[in-house]
């Protein structure tokens, strides 16, 4: 009998509270896909990442607050959003991990923002304050519109190789975006405003990033990227 693979997720944290949190969407299309879930909790000590890291075959780093603008080389702005100091810590160390060993990494909404400044990347604050576009990425309302725009899946790279296809409707809950891929990041996918919605590293077996939230459309032909990555944590 096959053993599943561990998929570690990361968790919001609460540095008031102490306490951490994790739609269940994410866990959900783990388990639906093939994998068993691992709710990672957040540690500023090395070792015990370390030990998280090494206890599961792949990492989901999910969506959550605003990476910390210093943490890729520049001030923090008015228009930047909540930043959380132990998340950032411990995220980036957990994709920093995968890309050295070369571990499956999946990353979504801030993940992918994650993963690229993890490879020194930089991040815009705000598309919309700085100009990269007048297109609201943003869906605030409380429901969130299930489908918000259209994303090209570029052809020759990994999205539309996995998918089999050349674009795709997504969800868009976020006000920040990849800039300046980092080193070894390469565009998988754009929204027709030009704003980048995907990210990989062709180097690698198994590290990407979505810039929306395929979680939670599971009727939508890229829900099929979380079969694709647990199968690649096997």
């Amino acid at each position: 009998m096959n053993k599943k693979p561990l998929i570690g997720i990361s968790t919001s944290y609460d540095r008031n509270t102490k306490t951490m949190n994790l739609r269940t969407t994410y866990t959900e299309s783990v388990m639906n896909n093939g994998g068993v879930p691992v709710l990672l909790p957040v540690t500023l000590d090395p070792e015990r990442t370390r030990e998280l890291f090494d206890a599961v075959d792949g990492v989901l780093l999910c969506g959550g607050p605003d990476i910390h603008p210093n943490l890729y080389g520049e001030q923090i702005k008015y228009y930047c959003g909540h930043v959380n100091h132990e998340r950032d810590v411990f995220e980036l160390e957990l994709a920093r991990l995968a890309i050295e060993e070369d571990k499956p990494l999946m990353g979504i909404c801030r993940g992918s923002q994650v993963l690229n400044v993890a490879c020194g990347g930089t991040l815009y604050q705000d598309i919309n304050l700085q100009g990269a576009t007048d297109f609201k990425h943003a869906d605030n309302s409380e429901s969130h519109s299930p489908v918000a725009h259209p994303v090209d899946l570029l052809p020759g790279k990994l999205l539309a190789d996995v998918l089999g296809i050349e674009a795709l409707e997504i969800t868009s809950w976020h006000h920040q975006a990849v800039k300046k891929p980092g080193k070894g990041i390469e565009i998988c996918a754009m929204s027709p405003d030009g704003i980048i919605e995907g990210v990989y590293m062709p180097d690698k077996k198994c590290i990407f990033g979505l810039e929306w939230h395929p979680e939670m459309l599971p009727d939508n032909p890229g829900y099929a990227l979380f079969r694709y990555f647990v199968d690649q944590c096997r």
